[in-house]
Protein backbone atom coordinates (compact mmCIF):
# COMPACT_ATOMS: atom_id res chain seq x y z
CA UNK A 1 0.00 0.00 0.00
CA UNK A 2 1.32 3.10 -0.92
CA UNK A 3 1.61 6.13 1.28
CA UNK A 4 1.77 4.03 4.43
CA UNK A 5 3.99 4.13 6.60
CA UNK A 6 6.85 1.15 6.59
CA UNK A 7 6.08 0.44 10.30
CA UNK A 8 3.62 1.37 12.35
CA UNK A 9 3.59 4.37 14.79
CA UNK A 10 5.01 3.12 18.31
CA UNK A 11 3.02 5.28 21.02
CA UNK A 12 4.65 6.04 24.29
CA UNK A 13 2.27 4.63 27.04
CA UNK A 14 4.02 4.00 30.33
CA UNK A 15 1.85 0.90 30.56
CA UNK A 16 3.32 -0.51 28.10
CA UNK A 17 6.41 -0.01 29.28
CA UNK A 18 7.75 1.78 26.48
CA UNK A 19 9.62 5.14 27.15
CA UNK A 20 11.54 6.91 29.30
CA UNK A 21 10.83 6.11 33.07
CA UNK A 22 9.73 9.45 35.51
CA UNK A 23 13.57 9.56 36.67
CA UNK A 24 14.83 9.41 33.10
CA UNK A 25 12.08 12.48 32.35
CA UNK A 26 13.02 13.94 35.22
CA UNK A 27 16.92 14.17 34.48
CA UNK A 28 16.31 15.09 30.88
CA UNK A 29 14.34 18.08 32.22
CA UNK A 30 16.95 19.51 34.16
CA UNK A 31 19.49 18.82 31.62
CA UNK A 32 17.47 20.57 29.19
CA UNK A 33 16.78 23.51 32.17
CA UNK A 34 21.10 23.96 32.76
CA UNK A 35 21.17 24.24 28.60
CA UNK A 36 18.70 27.18 28.58
CA UNK A 37 19.48 28.95 31.49
CA UNK A 38 16.44 28.31 33.74
CA UNK A 39 18.52 28.14 37.11
CA UNK A 40 20.11 31.41 36.11
CA UNK A 41 18.97 34.45 38.88
CA UNK A 42 16.99 37.17 36.75
CA UNK A 43 16.83 40.53 37.58
CA UNK A 44 12.90 42.01 37.85
CA UNK A 45 11.54 45.14 39.56
CA UNK A 46 8.35 46.23 40.53
CA UNK A 47 6.00 47.04 37.94
CA UNK A 48 4.83 50.46 39.30
CA UNK A 49 6.98 53.20 37.66
CA UNK A 50 6.58 56.01 40.23
CA UNK A 51 9.58 57.13 41.46
CA UNK A 52 8.05 58.60 44.74
CA UNK A 53 6.55 55.03 45.57
CA UNK A 54 8.11 53.86 49.12
CA UNK A 55 9.69 50.42 49.13
CA UNK A 56 11.40 48.92 52.35
CA UNK A 57 15.14 48.73 51.85
CA UNK A 58 17.47 45.88 53.80
CA UNK A 59 21.07 48.04 54.05
CA UNK A 60 24.18 46.10 54.02
CA UNK A 61 24.08 45.48 57.97
CA UNK A 62 21.30 44.59 57.93
CA UNK A 63 19.27 47.80 58.61
CA UNK A 64 15.53 48.23 57.30
CA UNK A 65 14.47 51.30 55.93
CA UNK A 66 12.00 52.80 53.62
CA UNK A 67 13.60 54.52 50.71
CA UNK A 68 11.50 55.56 47.45
CA UNK A 69 11.58 53.77 44.29
CA UNK A 70 14.02 56.74 42.56
CA UNK A 71 16.62 56.14 45.18
CA UNK A 72 16.60 52.18 45.19
CA UNK A 73 17.26 52.24 41.28
CA UNK A 74 20.62 54.37 41.69
CA UNK A 75 21.94 51.92 44.03
CA UNK A 76 23.69 48.48 43.78
CA UNK A 77 20.41 46.61 44.98
CA UNK A 78 18.50 43.40 44.17
CA UNK A 79 14.92 43.54 44.41
CA UNK A 80 12.89 40.26 45.96
CA UNK A 81 9.45 39.26 46.59
CA UNK A 82 7.53 38.39 49.71
CA UNK A 83 5.02 35.10 49.40
CA UNK A 84 2.32 37.76 49.83
CA UNK A 85 3.23 39.96 46.86
CA UNK A 86 4.84 42.57 48.48
CA UNK A 87 8.58 43.76 46.61
CA UNK A 88 11.29 44.65 48.86
CA UNK A 89 15.10 45.47 47.82
CA UNK A 90 18.74 44.51 49.07
CA UNK A 91 21.49 46.83 48.93
CA UNK A 92 24.43 44.31 47.73
CA UNK A 93 27.99 44.78 48.40
CA UNK A 94 30.49 47.18 45.45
Amino acid sequence: MAGLPAQPPVHVEPALGVGLTPNETAAQNIRIAQNNKAYEPQNFKPADPDPYRLYWFRELNGHWAVFPRRQIDRLNARWYRTDEGVFYAVRLSD
